[in-house]
């Protein structure tokens, strides 16, 4: 009996603390009425729990003050090749006719949409090596319709051959040295850089007339990438094309913005800044002839 009695004065009083600090937190915690839920927005932390996850910011402009130095560096080392780019969306944004203030718009819209059509070229690139559109086929037919890559008909493999040079082709048989350099999948590669770096763009925007893009510096930078990876880097062999065959989740192009955006495969010294005053022959090449194919 006194076991028992013991033992029960043990519950009363673990149940007393159990109240204390249910009560202690009630006072602690702000209620917000279910009539009212603006009153969130007035509180700071309505939960009453703290944020434990450091989230970095500014990471780009970071990242541009740190490697401020190689970026400058860059642009020094292809003076050339920019220059010549300045030239070029200075001759294709130039209207004939048109007044001076009607031009300089005109060229500032040229520059714009260089800058627009560089960084979604970069960012594509970029998830074409994160993204594999054959694996998320696969996955969608598995956790939808309950059918495995063994199950698949001809259907399916024929979509899987579409995704393969639409979408994986960069990825999976670029990046693979045995078939390559194959003419066709030259072709293939070719075709698919001008669609990728600013070919898509071209078909977004002319489907809305009201843009303020220039889609001749589109068309540009796309022929622009698409004969330097095809022609000159197969004749050049530059280090920094090796080094994202090497690793391709780095340099992908144009090296300056990899520098900004901190993608290099390495970048301890000023040696490793790449030399691409080459592609100024292409840009001279692919304005002379878009200027006779597409006159003002």
């Amino acid at each position: 009996m006194k076991i028992k009695k013991i033992k029960n004065k043990e519950r009363k009083r673990e149940k007393d603390k159990t109240n204390d600090v249910l009560d202690n937190s009630d006072k602690n915690v702000s209620y917000i009425p279910k009539d009212n839920y603006s009153n969130m927005l007035k509180i700071p932390n309505s939960l009453n729990v703290d944020c434990q996850v450091n989230i970095p910011q500014n990471l780009m402009f970071k990242t541009f003050l740190k490697n401020k130095h190689f970026v400058i560096k860059s642009f020094k080392i292809n003076r050339v090749f920019w220059i010549t780019m300045m030239i070029c969306v200075f001759v294709l944004s130039y209207k004939k006719g048109s007044c001076y203030v009607n031009n300089f718009c005109y060229v500032g819209f040229g520059i714009f949409s260089l800058i627009i059509v560089m960084l979604c070229g970069w960012k594509i690139h970029f998830w074409s090596h994160h993204m594999n559109a054959h694996d998320i086929y696969c996955d969608i037919m598995r956790e939808f319709f309950h059918r495995h890559e063994c199950d698949f008909n001809k259907y399916d493999r024929f979509m899987l051959n579409i995704l393969l040079y639409v979408c994986d082709f960069h990825d999976k048989i670029h990046h693979d040295s045995s078939i390559n350099k194959k003419w066709y999948n030259l072709i293939i590669e070719f075709l698919s850089n001008i669609y990728m770096e600013g070919g898509f763009l071209i078909i977004l925007f002319y489907m809305f007339p009201n843009y303020p893009f220039n889609l001749k510096i589109f068309f540009l930078w796309a022929c622009l990438y698409a004969s330097v990876h095809v022609i000159n880097y197969n004749y050049l062999h530059p280090q920094a094309h090796k080094e994202h065959h090497i690793d391709p989740r780095t340099n992908f192009g144009i090296d300056t913005l990899d520098i900004l955006f901190n993608t290099k495969f390495k970048m301890n010294s000023i040696r490793d800044i790449e030399n691409y005053n080459h592609a100024s022959i292409n840009l001279v090449l692919i304005t002379c002839i878009m200027l006779f194919a597409f006159p003002n």
